[in-house]
């Protein structure tokens, strides 16, 4: 409760919304852990990356196993003969066009979740900061996040209490 306290008499420390850097659940997770992240945006990347891994194998090996008719080589060919080969054989450009798109399709999301990592990580530590600031500043505060976070008021809901 001292986090939401916080917020609430210091609005201006929240930053502007933003739908992966700062949202409403980056504020509910930073008042209950002091941590400063958004699980819906993390899972939305880290998915999106997995599911373009499987996109991408699934065209590479769609490439390299459909099959199109040439014309058959030497005098065969001049007749109207084909013959068949693969798509990446007979398109030279296929092979690094899915290299491409691999590495867009899954390596955007992938630098989006680590810039979103690292935006939250200083987001957390500046408000940490400031809150602890903002708790020295007021000793009520200040002791009572100590107890609270301390155990100095007894076990925490969920943890195994100590027989002797």
């Amino acid at each position: 409760l001292a986090r939401v306290h916080f917020l609430l008499t210091h609005p201006t420390a929240i930053p502007n919304y933003h739908v992966l850097y700062s949202n409403c659940e980056c504020v509910a997770v930073w008042c209950k852990t002091g941590h400063w992240s958004t699980l819906q945006a993390a899972s939305l990347l880290e998915s999106t990356a997995a599911s373009q891994i499987k996109s991408t194998s699934t065209l590479a090996a769609a490439a390299a196993h459909v099959q199109v008719s040439v014309p058959a080589s030497g005098v065969w060919g001049w007749m109207g003969y084909t013959t068949k080969i693969s798509l990446a054989a007979s398109n030279p450009y296929v092979i690094p066009a899915l290299g491409a798109y691999g590495a867009l399709t899954v390596g955007i999301p992938a630098i989006m979740y680590n810039q979103c990592h690292r935006r939250w990580q200083k987001t957390g530590d500046a408000l940490n900061q400031a809150f602890w600031q903002h708790a020295m500043d007021d000793p009520d505060v200040f002791a009572e996040s100590l107890a609270h976070w301390s155990t100095l008021e007894g076990p925490r809901v969920g943890c195994a209490s100590v027989v002797e």
